[in-house]
C-alpha cells in the first residue's frame, strides 16, 4: 500500500499532537488538516488519471480514546481534511473487537494486537478510498484497515497521514 506522510514526528508536531490529544485542543486539528488536504489533492485528485471519485476514511477510534477524551478526533480530523480536500468521506471502518493500547508496543506486539480486529460497513463501496490518519508508526492499524476493507469487496487506493514516527523510519533504513 502506498501512502503520503505529510512531516516526521519531531518534536514540535508531537508537541502539536499532544495538545490535540492529551488536552482538548480540537481548533488546532486545522493545522493537521489543511497540509494533509494539499497532500491529498497534489497526490490523488490531481495526477493524471486523478481519484476523483475516491472516498476517505478515518481509523477508528477504541472505547477507550472516545471515553478519555471524549469525542471522535478522527472523525473530527477527517471532517476537516475531507472538507479542504473537496472529497467525501465515510464512516465505515469500525472495531468489531477493540485491541488493547498501542504505546510500548513493538511492530510485532502492534500487528498482533491488531490482526483481524476492523471491519468495513456498508460491505461494498465501489469508490477508491483513500485512508487517513495521525500519525504512523508501525503500519499496522493501516495494514488492518486495508485487510477489513478488501475483504468487505472495497479497495484501499493510498493513504494519508500528518506525521511517520522515527520507529518506522528507523526500520525502513534498517531494510
Amino acid at each position: 500500500m502506498t501512502g503520503i506522510t505529510v512531516l516526521d514526528l519531531s518534536p514540535p508536531v508531537h508537541q502539536l499532537l499532544a495538545a490535540i490529544k492529551d488536552q482538548g485542543r480540537t481548533a488546532a486539528l486545522s493545522e493537521l488538516a489543511i497540509p494533509m488536504a494539499q497532500a491529498i489533492i497534489e497526490n490523488y485528485v490531481r495526477p493524471n488519471p486523478p481519484l476523483t471519485r475516491a472516498v476517505m476514511v478515518a481509523m477508528p477510534s477504541t472505547r477507550l480514546s472516545l471515553r478519555n477524551r471524549g469525542c471522535d478526533l478522527n472523525q473530527m480530523l477527517l471532517r476537516r481534511v475531507a472538507r479542504w480536500a473537496g472529497l467525501p468521506r465515510h464512516r465505515g471502518l469500525r472495531f468489531e473487537r477493540q485491541p488493547a493500547d498501542q504505546r510500548g508496543l513493538d511492530q510485532a506486539a502492534r500487528f498482533e494486537n491488531l490482526t483481524g480486529t476492523m471491519v468495513f460497513h456498508p460491505p461494498l463501496i465501489r469508490a477508491p478510498i483513500i485512508l487517513v490518519d495521525d500519525v504512523l508508526t508501525t503500519g499496522a492499524t493501516l495494514l488492518e484497515a486495508d485487510r477489513a476493507i478488501r475483504e468487505a469487496g472495497g479497495l484501499v487506493a493510498g493513504f494519508c497521514v500528518f506525521a511517520e514516527t522515527r520507529l518506522l523510519q528507523d526500520a525502513k533504513k534498517e531494510k
